[in-house]
């Protein structure tokens, strides 16, 4: 088996027996350590304040409350290799909530008022001053500065002559001198090198130079420079920043020209293409009256050529006839659930009571009003004697149309007593919302003759 001697070292002290190889711990380059590990673990107790031997006393003494407590009731020193702490958990915990009123207390203290007779003596300059001649500081116990104003302006003016008052190394003639703002050349270099009138275009870090002779106008200005100007000129400076996409931004800026040349083009071709095709499909329709069933882009036609009787009626278009045929038009348009028809009857009802309500007008008395209420009391019992059901009906429409010639004009009837009448179900429903010659005979003869004034 192999062994080795356990020796002394810079660090550790060794204990001098000779043990097997696997008491020690290896290196990082593999080889094992002078020391074996017990003598590595006695010396790591030792720098933490432990026995040697490796016991720890399982009770000890508060500093504060002079509690005599288990070891783990003492919390251990952050970075102190395993120490703990003089005072109890308790104890420590008690001391923050006091610190922690005092604080709250002086932050939350009333502050004496600038008329108040209260002073205050100053750190620096000894003086007995009002509380008004320092600056409020509410972390503080009175919540004053200790410094009163005129110290505090007078250290805060000599920090900041003394930091601008610093010599730098000239970089031109290595001469100390206290630079004004951030300049590496000083005023007599400076005014020098300004004071030439050309200077050669040179490469930069990024920027290519051109080499020419320019005027030092034509350079930007740098203070951390010797002669207070780049080494490039501004066209340089220009052609590397603003030039180095140019060629990508051309043909950008082409292809876009291209895209909207081709799109105008192909708008053209379209709407030529559009208005040959309807003015063809027009005069075709029209002589063989048929038309094909084209759709729309959202709806799509099945493409047959259909007679005009299999296309829905709309006035929108040239043809007055709809551009898909019935059988499109039930596939892409499905008729309404019953829930929506529902909600349609529903409307319509409720637009029909407002329209009757809006045909009232505010001059009926209330014998007028009365004689309302009767025919649709005269229709309930007509109803129940006949078994027939019955309408009560408006001669002149509330909202509806009246021939005249081969062309209809509207028709705003009112609901007042002269327009009513009972009339059966049926002939209400043909008669729909139509204001019929025989209506109006009917009309004139039985209720305006008799139509009392308001």
């Amino acid at each position: 088996m192999n062994t080795k001697v356990c020796v002394s070292g810079n660090k550790v002290i060794g204990c001098g027996r000779e043990l097997p190889i696997y008491l020690f711990n290896k290196a990082t380059n593999g080889d094992p350590l002078p020391q074996c590990k017990d003598c590595w673990r006695r010396q790591r107790r030792l720098r933490r304040g432990s026995p040697p031997d490796g016991t720890e006393p399982t009770a000890t003494a508060c500093r504060l409350c002079g509690k005599t407590q288990e070891i783990t009731e003492f919390a251990l020193k952050r970075g102190s290799g395993g120490q703990r702490r003089e005072e109890c958990r308790r104890c420590v915990k008690l001391e923050w909530q006091k610190e922690y009123g005092r604080r709250m207390a002086a932050s939350n203290q009333e502050l004496p008022s600038p008329s108040s007779s209260a002073e205050k003596v100053c750190s620096l300059c000894s003086r007995s001053l009002p509380v008004t001649s320092f600056h409020i500081e509410r972390y503080r116990p009175n919540g004053r500065s200790p410094r009163c104003k005129e110290c505090c302006s007078a250290y805060f003016k000599k920090r900041r002559v003394a930091k601008s008052t610093n010599p730098k190394a000239c970089l031109k003639c290595a001469q100390l001198f206290v630079p004004e703002d951030r300049e590496a050349v000083c005023p007599p270099c400076r005014s020098k090198l300004q004071g030439a009138e050309k200077k050669v275009c040179k490469d930069g870090t990024l920027v290519k130079g051109c080499g020419r002779l320019l005027p030092i106008s034509k350079f930007g200005t740098s203070r951390s420079n010797i002669d207070g100007r780049v080494a490039y000129c501004m066209g340089c400076f220009h052609r590397h920043y603003w030039g180095r996409g140019e060629g990508k931004r051309a043909k950008r800026r082409q292809a876009r020209k291209d895209a909207v040349r081709a799109r105008l083009e192909r708008r053209a071709q379209e709407q030529a293409h559009r208005r040959i095709t309807k003015e063809i499909r027009n005069d075709f329709e029209i002589e063989t009256g048929v038309r094909w069933c084209t759709g729309t882009k959202k709806h799509p036609g099945c493409g047959d050529l259909l007679p005009l009787t299999s296309f829905w009626k709309n006035r929108a278009n040239s043809s007055s006839r709809d551009r898909l045929c019935g059988r499109c038009r039930n596939k892409h348009f499905p008729r309404l659930k019953s829930d929506s028809r529902k909600k349609l009857f529903q409307r319509a009802k409720r637009m029909r009571k407002m329209r009757k309500r809006m045909a009232v007008p505010k001059w009926l008395n209330f014998s007028q009003r009365s004689e309302m209420n009767r025919f649709y009391e005269e229709r309930a019992q007509i109803s129940a004697q006949t078994g027939r059901e019955h309408h009560v009906d408006h001669i002149v429409p509330l909202r509806g149309k009246e021939q005249c010639g081969d062309h209809f004009v509207e028709v705003w009837g009112l609901h007042v007593p002269w327009n009513l009448r009972v009339i059966p179900a049926d002939d209400n429903i043909k008669k729909s919302n139509k204001f019929l010659e025989i209506s109006r005979t009917y009309f004139e003869d039985e209720f305006l003759s008799k139509k009392e004034k308001p």
